[in-house]
């Protein structure tokens, strides 16, 4: 499990921000990536799921995250303790059942652990994980069952999402509060039953946005929340659905607080 979530923290660390470079005509920008420290021990299987494939994406993102974090790792960090790190990796396509089977495939691939970084289907990865005895590891989740787990791993706490946010809106004197999620019933449900009372013992109104992955342009959905007086939002999901809801509220010209 120590192994498990050594990992895990590395590919989650990668999902919140990734380095880069910048080209402008002759001249160059790169990062430093530290001292070569490459993996030569013998490979150890660890899974990944995602929303999407990678590059189509919506959430497909994290997936090419993870398998950079991945190399970076192995390259840079000995891997896992000098062992050579062989990530799996396999796409929900937003549904359940879809998930159900990534977490099947990945037990039978014999990986140490299943990691995610933001999913709208953690509750059905979880549940199919539940009885192979291999640890589930997510960024973060408002799913009691994985909360209550004596062997998953959460790296945020949800109630600190709420309880901040809401800190957040009553600074900037927001009345009302939306939050931006994926349209799951794994991420809807949970979030509204952790936020609406944390949002109402602090005065604010709640509302939830819930935006299809399906979906390219939510300046409709965000804007009929606006309508409804919300007043400032709170936006869930990996940086590809972040930055699609950040544009349309721009597009829409909000003033109020975005938090992310």
């Amino acid at each position: 499990r120590k192994a498990a979530l050594t990992i895990g923290v590395g590919i989650a660390l990668t999902l919140a921000g990734c380095g880069g470079s910048s080209d402008s005509g002759n001249s160059t920008a790169s990062v430093d990536l530290g001292t070569v420290n490459k993996a030569t021990g013998s490979p150890v299987k660890v899974g990944f799921i995602g929303d999407a494939e990678a590059g189509s994406g919506a959430l497909g993102n994290s997936i090419a995250a993870a398998e950079a974090s991945t190399k970076y790792a192995n390259e840079y960090l000995g891997g896992l303790g000098g062992n050579t790190i062989e990530l799996v990796t396999c796409s929900t396509e937003a549904t359940p059942a879809t998930a159900t089977s990534c977490a099947v495939k990945l037990a039978k691939e014999g990986v140490v652990a299943v990691t995610t970084g933001v999913t709208g289907q953690d509750h059905a990865i979880n549940e199919a994980l539940k009885d192979t005895g291999i640890p589930f590891i997510v960024s973060i989740t408002a799913d009691v069952d994985i909360l209550s787990s004596k062997t998953d791993f959460v790296f945020q706490n949800p109630l600190a999402i709420a309880s901040a946010s809401a800190s957040l809106l009553k600074k900037n004197d927001a009345k009302k509060g939306g939050f931006i999620v994926v349209d799951a019933p794994a991420a809807t449900a949970p979030v509204e039953a952790l936020t609406k009372p944390v949002y109402a013992a602090q005065g604010l109104g709640f509302e939830l946005v819930p935006l299809s992955l399906q979906v390219a342009d939510p300046t409709a959905a965000i804007q009929q929340a606006i309508n409804n007086g919300t007043d400032g939002f709170t936006i869930l999901g990996d940086n590809a659905f972040v930055t699609r809801a950040i544009k349309s509220l721009k597009q829409l010209g909000f003033k109020g607080p975005i938090i992310t």
